[in-house]
């Protein structure tokens, strides 16, 4: 290993997801002693992230310090091919810039990287990168540089119970499930704890970084066990298993705590990269509401969403219904061992498959919780039916008027809060990658049954079964001998993170960084 560069250090541990407000909660209950302790002797702030757009968007921002319209990421888990109307899996080598930490690398810094989601591990590494071995969704297969490190790990920690699996797209329904999921997710923190500390140990290193999924898992199948509002709140005799938070993130606090103890001379910096709260999205409602303004394609304007099967249907409905023939269990084991890319590749076309999307002025395409749009464009895609300037701005508007004037039925509530006209937000090179219109919810009630003068009444459950989505805003905490105590921070933005971290080593940012260097969080060196 070559030595450090530095006498400087920057720990990171990141909580992937976790809702400020829910945080400081705990925190006045006491739950995460170490983290209150890092809190009372450094900085809290809440975090922004690009979670409104996609939550595939947010790791790659983090670490190329480049906005989505930039580095092209957006629901990478099912993202549409621009030229196409198919929808493929990214991974990590689809991302076009290099992680902060390879500035770090170039000039002679130590790094090890634990389980940072989109990266993948370079042959000639100076320190450690473990990726794909606990991660969601992971977008690498499970390796590491150095190579032969990660069957040391799988020998010494064994595969992690939750990383990879079909399960964890699907809510438990009875104790068994319970038991198993939050069995798992405590089994799955208590490794990475251990795995993060033993590489940890092999140090010291300049940069350090670990990542904790599990909160990620248990606030999408768990939230309405947090949320007392929910309106599909489990019977009593499943509330038990909110402890399971508690638990959760008293194994990260301890984990906080060691780090701090174990290289006191280092910056720590903790903080997640998104919220949660209910899932309360209307993507399901924009076909149909796309085919009542005459968007939609000529099938979707006769109702083809009730007058046919589900499985004639794409994306979610399509997935139910094949798993009301093949059960979620027997698809895990087909998962388990089918090669990864010809899995990704021939069930994204499956559940796609149908959508009329040729035929379509405007289709909606997958995302996680905020609407996506994209207007059929003529000369982007294939079978183009807008002509770009003033027709593709009066279809981009007139969608959006349309969708805000959407009301739920029972509360004449809307239902949409805001539609993002990418092309008047972004300008990166990337931004033919992301959807034309992003719609954000207003997140008060289920999107269940809506109306309009002009789109009429819209009856139609979710197909979605995960009660929590993500949110824009995470927590950022910092203690250290290069942090300021108890500074009033304002809000930061995920963007600031790597120049920061960075600037921190003492390496100068690169002037291609999107977001600024958090300059009054550093102490001067006459505070020192």
């Amino acid at each position: 290993m070559v030595a450090s560069a530095s006498t400087k250090a920057v720990t990171v541990l990141c909580v992937e997801v976790a809702d400020p407000d829910i945080m400081d909660q705990w925190l006045q209950l006491g739950w995460m002693p170490n983290l209150a302790r890092l809190r009372s002797e450094g900085l809290w702030t809440r975090l922004e992230s690009v979670a409104e757009i996609s939550s595939g968007a947010i790791w790659p921002t983090f670490f190329t310090g480049a906005d989505p319209s930039e580095h092209g990421q957006f629901f990478t888990h099912m993202q549409f091919r621009p030229g196409t109307y198919e929808i493929v899996k990214m991974y990590a080598d689809d991302v076009p810039y290099e992680p902060f930490w390879l500035e770090l690398q170039h000039s002679g810094y130590t790094c090890a990287i634990i389980d940072v989601p989109q990266t993948l591990p370079l042959k000639y590494f100076n320190g450690i990168h473990i990726t794909g071995w606990g991660g969601e969704y992971p977008a690498w297969p499970q390796s590491s540089s150095p190579a032969p490190l990660i069957k040391e790990v799988n020998r010494r920690f064994g595969n992690h119970p939750l990383a990879n699996k079909y399960r964890v797209a699907i809510k438990p329904e009875s104790l068994k499930e319970y038991d198993c999921l939050t069995r798992d997710l405590l089994h799955g923190a208590q490794m990475k704890a251990a795995l993060s500390r033993w590489v940890f140990d092999k140090g010291p290193y300049d940069f350090f970084m670990t990542v904790f999924s599990e909160p990620h898992w248990a606030m999408h199948l768990l939230w309405d066990l947090l949320d007392e509002t929910h309106p599909n709140r489990p019977q009593e005799k499943f509330i038990k298993y909110a402890e399971v938070f508690r638990e959760l993130f008293g194994i990260i606090d301890r984990s906080i705590g060691e780090l701090r103890n174990a290289r006191p001379e280092a910056d720590l910096l903790v903080f997640s990269f998104s919220g949660m709260g209910p899932n309360y999205s209307g993507w399901h409602i924009l076909p149909e509401v796309l085919a009542r303004i005459g968007m939609g394609s000529p099938g979707e304007h006769k109702g083809l969403g009730r007058l046919f099967s589900p499985i004639q249907r794409w994306g979610p409905w399509k997935t139910r219904a094949v798993e009301r023939i093949v059960s979620p269990r027997v698809i895990e084991a087909a998962k388990a061992i089918v090669p990864g890319r010809f899995w990704d590749r021939w069930t994204r076309r499956f559940l796609h498959a149908s959508n009329g999307w040729r035929q379509s002025r405007a289709f909606c395409v997958p995302n996680d919780y905020s609407g996506a749009i994209r207007i059929n464009l003529e000369g982007r895609e294939p079978r183009g039916t807008v002509k770009a300037g003033g027709e593709y701005q009066r279809v981009c508007d007139d969608i959006s008027q349309a969708l805000l004037e959407l009301k739920h039925l029972k509360t004449g509530r809307p239902v949409v809060k805001e539609v993002v006209q990418t092309h008047r937000t972004y300008e990166g090179g990337n931004l033919e990658t992301l959807p034309d219109l992003l719609v954000l919810w207003a997140n008060e009630s289920p999107v269940t049954d809506v109306a309009s003068p002009r789109v009429g009444e819209i009856m139609q459950e979710s197909p979605e079964r995960r009660t929590g989505a993500h949110r824009p805003w995470g927590f950022f905490a910092a203690a250290g001998p290069q942090i300021r105590s108890n500074v009033n921070l304002k809000n930061i933005h995920l963007l600031d993170l790597a120049p920061t971290i960075l600037s921190l080593l003492g390496v100068t940012p690169s002037a291609y960084y999107k977001g600024r260097v958090i300059s009054e969080l550093m102490a001067n060196k006459n505070e020192e």
